[in-house]
């Protein structure tokens, strides 16, 4: 719809906006923010990619899916808010190369990302991001695929009490964690879970494990 159009500053989207299609918005580099209005269910792959002045997204609170690259190479993008509806991304590097989303968090804290999952977080959200702290909020049970698979600069996770499961692939090439304290809530840790945490020297916790994966 917009993509390429590099001298869009100012973008207003109009409530009972259902969907942002792909590359609806590709490569807008002077569009420095944008308000996602509630009704909007789903942003399509690409939507917001190689926006490079983009700070901040705002709304967006009923969304239900998330795209392959939607944010990809949004480097100064700063601030943007997950809500609890979202049930799937479609993909790694939504948010690859925002080199300004270091931190991650409960939604009620000071962070780049502000995480609103219950329940769990679904298949690769942040993975290959460049998030170097992440907290995750109270009422997750599960951390799905590849939840941070790929984020080489992770250098400090905290996990809540109550998580259940570790999934597959969940930290896997995470080469810059040094420690990850299980929490004894946590019942199983998923194939490949912390594979290749090269930097990893401490795992402490997990009293209830029932199984480790291969």
């Amino acid at each position: 719809a917009f993509g390429g159009c590099t001298k869009l500053k100012q973008v207003t989207l109009p409530p009972g906006l259902k969907s942002i299609s792909s590359r609806a918005f590709q490569s807008c580099s002077s569009l420095t923010e944008i308000e996602i209005p509630d009704s909007v269910e789903e942003i399509g792959d690409s939507a917001f990619q190689n926006c490079g002045s983009l700070t901040e997204v705002t709304g967006g609170r009923r969304l239900k899916k998330i795209g392959y690259e939607a944010f990809e190479y949004c480097r100064k993008l700063e601030s943007i808010t997950l809500s609890s509806t979202i049930k799937e991304f479609s993909g790694s590097l939504i948010f690859d190369e925002c080199d300004c989303l270091k931190t991650a968090g409960p939604s009620s804290g000071d962070y780049n990302i502000k995480i609103g999952f219950t329940g769990n977080i679904p298949d690769m959200p942040f993975a290959n991001s460049e998030l170097e702290n992440v907290v995750l909020p109270e009422g997750l049970t599960e951390l799905n695929t590849s939840a941070f698979g790929g984020c080489t600069k992770l250098k400090q996770v905290t996990l809540p009490p109550g998580l259940k499961s570790i999934s597959s692939r969940a930290f896997q090439s995470c080469s810059s964690l040094t420690e990850i304290e299980i929490p004894d809530s946590v019942e199983e840790i998923g194939d490949s879970a912390f594979q290749n945490c090269g930097s990893l020297t401490e795992v402490t916790g997990g009293r209830r494990l029932k199984k480790i994966g291969y």
